[in-house]
This record gives structure tokens, C-alpha cells and sequence, in this order.
């Protein structure tokens, strides 16, 4: 029920990962490499509009990523996973096949989890934007789960062929990040809001200080 082979990225898994729900202790048992933090991949998150849009940086030196597995979903009920991603550049990304998400019970619209489509380098220029419903926006446990995965010995003493991966989960709303095995917990990284600027005269009107 839980993704188990996203890391061999270039060998086993150049078409994407085949589960819809991450567990990074299931990866970790399943290919005897744990997670690698010195990959330094983050994510950020800018409110846009009725969704958000995510951005990726790395501060270890790395300029791209191979793959990629990504939803948004409560902390409380990651199983059920909101919203749908929208613009997906299909040339290097897909959606999970509604089918292995059906059979994991994870609920959700089939735009709501995706993986890379293929083992090409996806740039850290790419962003992903996210949708959801006014409810869905409101949820103060709102978390976004993510694994990347670097090719193969690229990271900070990294031996080639050994597998490279990073999980990481963002709260979007705010609070405490979840508790995931080989990805400790800590504050909630600041979201980014996108504020449009009013004329003076307009906010005095409406009693805001500027």
C-alpha cells in the first residue's frame, strides 16, 4: 500500500512509481537505503488564486531532479488526497493510474497524485500548481507529501548507483509538519502569499493601515 520503488529511478523505474501513498520506512526496508538528506531538495508554496503553486530548490549543488512523486492531502487523512494538480507538462510528468490508487484505497480525482513519466532531468525551474476547493484550501492540517529522487551517486559522497532519494512534507495552512519516519518533523516553512497592492485612498476607505 505504500511506495516502495520510487528510488531506482534510472533502472528499475524510468516510467514513474507505481503506488499512490508515501512511506518512506517502506522505502527505506524495501531497498536497504535511507533517505538521503543531503540532497538538500526543499519546496516551497505560494498561494495563487484557489490552489497553490510549488517550486523546488536545492542547496546542495544539484540543478535538476529524475523523479518525482507528489499529492496533497490532510495530515490527519493522507489516503485521501485533495484537490487536482492542473498544467502537468506531460512531456516529463503523468498521473497515477486511478486503477493503483483504487486498488491502495486511496481516495481522490485522478489529477490529484502524480509521478515523472519518464528518466530524463527535470529541471529545478519546474513548477507544479495545485487546486482546491475553498473546504479543501481551509483544512489547517493541509499538507503537501513529496519524494524526489536525484540520479543515482549525485549527492554529497554519494557512490555510483546507489540510490538517492528525499521525502518531504510541507503544511500549507501553517502548525507542525507530520511525523514521518526518515523525515523529522519541524516547524511549517512559511507560505508565500501573493498580495496585490491597493491605492491609498482605497484601503484608507476600507479602514486598512498602509
Amino acid at each position: 500500500m505504500f511506495v516502495q520503488t520510487i528510488i531506482s529511478i534510472v533502472a528499475a523505474l524510468p516510467n514513474g512509481a507505481p503506488r499512490c501513498q508515501i512511506n518512506p520506512q517502506g522505502i527505506q526496508q524495501g531497498h536497504g537505503s535511507a533517505p538521503d538528506q543531503t540532497l538538500g531538495y526543499s519546496i516551497t508554496a505560494a498561494k495563487e488564486g484557489n490552489g497553490m503553486k510549488f517550486s523546488i530548490a536545492n542547496s546542495a549543488g544539484l540543478t535538476s531532479f529524475k523523479g518525482a512523486l507528489m499529492y496533497v492531502a490532510s495530515a490527519a487523512a493522507p489516503k485521501v488526497h485533495l484537490g487536482k494538480f492542473t498544467n502537468l507538462d506531460t512531456t516529463k510528468f503523468k498521473f497515477q493510474d486511478p486503477n493503483i490508487c483504487q486498488t491502495a484505497g486511496v481516495q481522490g480525482a485522478p489529477e490529484a497524485v502524480f509521478t515523472h513519466a519518464n528518466p530524463s532531468d527535470k529541471p529545478l525551474t519546474t513548477t507544479f500548481t495545485w487546486e482546491g476547493s475553498a473546504e479543501e484550501m481551509a483544512k489547517a492540517d493541509l499538507t503537501l507529501f513529496a519524494v524526489l529522487a536525484a540520479e543515482p551517486g549525485k549527492a554529497q559522497g554519494g557512490r555510483p548507483g546507489t540510490p538517492r532519494w528525499e521525502p518531504i512534507t510541507l503544511p500549507l495552512n501553517g502548525g507542525q509538519a507530520p511525523t514521518a519516519p526518515g523525515a523529522p518533523a519541524g516547524p511549517a516553512p512559511a507560505v508565500q502569499k501573493v498580495i496585490k497592492c491597493m491605492p491609498k485612498n482605497l484601503a484608507a476607505a476600507a479602514g486598512i493601515k498602509v
